[in-house]
């Protein structure tokens, strides 16, 4: 076993090619000792089949076989690209030169005779898979090698390539600089030019910068517009930086709302309007109008600017740029001003700078009044939710919202605090389950009633019922339901209700039935003639006394009969029968 413990046996496999089982049973049984995976072929077709599908590391093939024999099976081998790799291990009893010849013409690469003895046959195993495993590295290696090799001629022409762009560059760049040198001295200007429009683009970067960074933290719109007027002014070096907003009045006013720099009452004189009239063609005015950037190049040339240039000399002011603050609907709020000492001091790079900033500046001002409108409508909307809520607490009457789906289910969707004082059960037990109010708490001889109403409400009609109520004390009470229907769909409902306790009216209304009822059982039972008129004398009633009393044969025919007749007819007729009679007037 020392022989074979440079390999791993288990990580081979053998593909065995032979029709003689005799021969594939001791085979198989030894390298299946050895831990090989043993793979079997009893043709030379089916040996190429499962060659090019299990790919063996090597292929021990008899020669002699029915079909294809052991060498036109190993031909086509080697000629599958699949397979052609395999090394090839001929099985025989064929022991003349030229069969062996033949053996390793085809692209075998060992030869063993029979009768098989298998310690030879590990041996030579062993010594091709060796020989297999150091091809495969040998091939890696030139593979490798001939990558290496690519790379590097890659990385040559490269390299070369590089230094002719290099020599290119070189000699380009010796003749600039050979230019540039006969044209220095007239580009020492230009030169100190560009470096004072790099050192404006540079700060009013800045400028750009620090106020994003104070409009990300901002709150408060007056403290937002002050900050942002000092970084402008600290950070750009200008003389006055203000900010104006454009009112929406009759005379369209331009209203300083802050500024930072020199200014010793300048903007109290200014007097400035986004109309198209001379206040409002200055650069503040038209820039609002216009909803473009002016630029002022020299405050003391220029024609637009003259009702406001005594005032402007007098600070010291003498060019100004106006940018307009456009929020994202296109819409100018207002404009930002900035005025320098010297003339045509605002660079182009510059100027779209600060009008980037701008344009910043007006949608956190935007954004912070959305905020403002924002928390005031959540304040009024709480202030509201507050009355609302004080103003169900102080009515005594139920309301509720209930939403009938489309699979008919009932849905409370609000539950006032009142109807613990009106049932006494707490709000818990109705706010999760519609069923509770009809099944526990509605008086059982009123629930069809009730559920009537339910049936008009579900199919979309308003609906009004009174019915009794059971309090969790049982003590019993009466209440009007008072419902309207919302169609939220075609299927689907939205109930409000308010649920009002009648139970003193109707107290009232049983007290008003018995009183009526004990005036018309005295009004008839009286052995006296009775009437009841109004004031005017129009008779309204008589009781069966005085019916039977005149002779008439019931109250209908007397009614008839003296309805239309006068309180004081009557009594005439009343007197001349001398009869013994008791009028009320009512």
């Amino acid at each position: 076993m020392s022989t074979t413990s440079a390999l791993d046996f288990q990580a081979y496999t053998i593909l065995i090619i032979d029709d003689t089982p005799a021969n594939l049973g001791v085979v198989v049984e030894h390298l299946e000792d050895y831990s090989f995976r043993v793979v079997i072929a009893q043709s030379g077709k089916e040996g190429l089949k499962r060659a090019e599908f299990a790919q063996p590391d090597l292929i021990l093939l008899d020669v002699m076989m029915p079909g294809i024999d052991g060498f036109e099976t190993c031909r086509r081998l080697k000629a599958n690209e699949k397979t052609k790799d395999i090394p090839v291990i001929f099985m025989t009893s064929l022991a003349e030169t030229e069969n062996k010849v033949t053996g390793f013409e085809v692209g075998g690469v060992d030869y063993v005779t029979k009768p098989i003895q298998f310690r030879e046959v590990l041996a030579r195993i062993k010594t091709h898979l060796t020989l297999r495993n150091m091809q495969k590295q040998i091939e890696a290696q030139n593979a490798q090698l001939e990558q290496e090799i690519v790379e590097r001629k890659r990385a040559e022409e490269s390299l070369q390539q590089a230094h002719d762009e290099l020599e290119q560059r070189v000699e380009k760049r010796t003749v600039e600089l050979a230019q540039a040198n006969a044209s220095l001295r007239t580009e020492i200007t230009e030169h100190e030019r560009t470096e004072t429009l790099l050192r404006k683009t540079n700060r009013a970067y800045k400028a750009l910068s620090d106020c994003n960074q104070v409009l990300i933290r901002a709150t408060e719109e007056t403290e937002l517009l002050h900050e942002v007027c000092r970084i402008i002014k600290e950070d750009c070096e200008y003389h006055l930086v203000w900010i104006g907003f454009a009112e929406q009045d009759e005379a369209k006013t331009v209203c300083p709302v802050a500024q930072a720099g020199y200014a010793q009452g300048y903007l109290d004189t200014v007097n400035i309007t986004w109309a198209d009239t001379q206040q409002g063609r200055g650069p503040t005015g038209t820039a609002i109008r216009t909803r473009e950037p002016v630029i002022n190049i020299d405050i003391l040339t220029n024609p637009v600017f003259a009702p406001w240039r005594a005032q402007a000399i007098k600070h010291g002011y003498a060019s100004s740029a106006a940018l307009p603050l456009l929020t994202s609907q296109g819409e100018a709020i207002g404009a930002l001003n900035v005025y320098a000492t010297q003339p045509d001091a605002f660079a182009p790079a510059e100027v779209e700078l600060l009008g980037e900033l701008a344009g910043d500046l007006a949608y956190g001002v935007t954004s912070l009044r959305v905020q403002a409108e924002r928390r005031q409508a959540e304040k009024s909307l709480r202030e509201s939710e507050e009355r609302f809520r004080q103003v169900i607490t102080s009515i005594s009457d139920h309301i509720y919202m209930t939403e009938v789906t489309e699979g008919e289910e009932h849905i409370n969707h609000y539950i006032s605090p009142n109807v613990e004082v009106l049932t006494g059960y707490p709000l818990e037990k109705f706010a999760g389950d519609w069923h509770f109010w009809a099944s526990s708490v509605i008086h059982p001889d009123d629930r069809a009633r009730a559920a009537e109403q339910v049936a008009h409400l579900v199919c979309g009609q308003d609906s009004e019922t009174e019915y009794r109520l059971v309090r969790a004390d049982r003590q019993v009470i009466w209440v009007r339901d008072s419902a309207r229907v919302e169609c939220t769909s075609a299927a689907s409902r939205l109930i409000y209700g308010v649920v009002s306790d009648i139970t003193e009216r109707k107290q009232a209304e049983e007290a008003l039935r018995e009183s009526e009822e004990r005036y018309r059982s005295l009004f008839e039972d009286v052995p006296v003639g009775l009437y009841r008129s109004t004031p005017e004398g129009q008779i309204l009633d008589v009781n069966m006394a005085q019916v039977e009393m005149l002779g008439y044969p019931d109250r209908g025919s007397f009614m008839e009969t003296n309805a239309a007749n006068s309180y004081v007819s009557l009594v005439i007729f009343l007197l001349e029968f001398k009869s013994q009679i008791t009028l009320f007037i009512i």
